[in-house]
C-alpha cells in the first residue's frame, strides 16, 4: 500500500509548486489517477479477502446459468479487450446446466481472470473463452468447466502454484513491474472453492496461459433464451432539464467532488455537511433530488431519510444514497 500512497503523495506535492507546463502536469495528474485507482482495488482486495478468511462474507447463493454472468462480465471487459487492440473469441457449449453459486463472485472471478489475460498479452494478440460440461467420473459430481486462454507472456511451471498465494506474483520487478496486487487469483481459489470448484493454470513461458475453474452442476438446466421479437421504436431521450440538487457529506471533499460533477450536468447545486442542516434545506428550498451519505457523525444519513420520509413536506422529494459501506 505504501507503494501507491508515495507516488499519490509525491506527484501532488511536486504540482502544489509546479504551474509552468500543462502537459506535464496532466501527465502527473494521470499517475496520481491510476495510483489512486491501484489503491483502490488492493484496499477492496484486502477487505473481500479479510472477509472470506473471517467467514463473514455474505453469500447470496442460487442457481445461475452461466451465459448471463460471462455477458456481465463482458459488458466492463470488451473495452478494454478493444483497447488493448485484441481479438476475443468464445466458445459455449450450448444446453449446459446450472450452477449453485453467487452471481455477483463468480461474474468477479470471470472480470479477475480475463482483466489479468489482458494485462498480459501483447497488442494483436487474442483471448478465448471456453465453457463446456465435463461429466461425472464417479467420485464428482457433472462439472461446468470454464477455461481462459491467452496468447501472453506464459507463467513458468514453478510459479503455478505461487500465483494463487496471497502477494504470489512472479517476474523481476525492475523489468517487468507486476501489474496487479497480487490478491486477485487468491479471491478467485476462495471463492471457487467455497462452491466445491477448483482453479488451477496450465501455462508455459512464452507460449501463453490457460486459466482453468470448475462448478459442480446443480442438476437444474438452464432455461431457453427466448425468442427475441421485433424491438418496439425506442422514442428520443427527453431533453436535458435542469435541477436542483441537494448534496449532503460530511466530507468537505466528497461534497465538491459530487457538486463539481452535477454543475458540469447543467444543474444547481446546495450542499449541506451534517444531518440538521440537510432536513432545514430540504424544508426550505424543496429540491428536487438529494444525495445523502448513509454514514455521518451524529444524525446518520439513514436517520435523515426517515425523518424526510415521514414529512408531508418533503416525502415526495427523491433521495440518492451514495455512500462507501463495508
Amino acid at each position: 500500500m505504501r507503494t501507491p500512497l508515495t507516488s499519490i503523495k509525491s506527484f501532488a506535492e511536486i504540482l502544489l509548486n509546479y504551474d509552468e507546463d500543462r502537459d506535464t502536469q496532466k501527465e502527473f495528474l494521470g499517475i496520481i489517477n491510476e495510483e489512486s485507482d491501484r489503491l483502490t482495488r488492493l484496499i477492496n482486495d484486502f477487505l473481500d479477502l479479510s472477509k472470506i478468511q473471517a467467514g463473514r462474507m455474505q453469500w447470496k447463493v442460487s442457481d445461475l446459468d452461466l451465459d448471463p454472468v460471462i455477458e456481465a462480465a463482458m459488458v466492463t471487459i470488451r473495452p478494454l479487450i478493444e483497447k488493448a487492440r485484441l481479438k476475443l473469441k468464445q466458445d459455449i457449449q450450448p444446453g449446459l446446466p446450472m450452477v449453485r453459486s453467487d452471481k455477483d463472485r463468480l461474474t468477479q472471478v470471470f472480470t479477475n481472470l480475463v482483466g489479468n489475460a489482458i494485462k498480459f498479452t501483447p497488442e494483436g494478440g487474442s483471448i478465448k473463452i471456453k465453457v463446456w460440461l465435463t461429466p461425472s467420473t464417479g467420485k464428482e459430481p457433472d462439472m461446468v468447466t470454464v477455461g481462459i486462454t491467452d496468447t501472453g507472456m506464459g507463467i513458468a511451471e514453478q510459479n503455478h502454484e505461487k500465483i494463487f498465494e496471497r502477494f504470489g506474483q512472479v517476474g523481476d520487478v525492475l523489468k517487468d513491474r507486476p501489474k496487479g496486487t497480487g490478491l486477485g487469483l487468491p479471491i478467485c481459489k476462495k471463492i471457487i472453492e467455497n462452491f466445491g470448484g477448483k482453479i488451477w493454470v496450465e501455462s508455459e513461458l512464452g507460449h501463453g496461459s490457460t486459466f482453468f475453474f470448475t462448478m459442480p452442476a446443480s442438476g437444474t438446466t438452464a432455461p431457453a433464451a427466448p425468442v427475441e421479437s421485433a424491438s418496439p421504436e425506442i422514442p428520443a431521450p427527453p431533453r436535458h432539464v435542469s435541477r436542483t440538487i441537494l448534496v449532503v457529506d460530511n466530507e468537505t471533499d466528497v461534497r465538491n467532488l459530487v457538486g463539481r460533477e452535477l454543475r458540469g450536468m447543467g444543474h444547481t447545486v446546495i450542499a449541506a455537511s451534517n444531518g440538521k442542516e440537510a432536513i432545514d434545506l430540504a424544508r426550505q428550498r424543496h429540491p428536487d433530488l438529494i444525495t445523502l451519505d448513509a454514514i455521518m457523525p451524529g444524525m446518520n444519513g439513514l436517520e435523515v431519510a426517515s425523518l424526510l420520509k415521514n414529512d408531508p413536506e418533503t416525502r415526495r422529494i427523491p433521495i440518492l444514497i451514495i455512500s462507501v459501506v463495508q
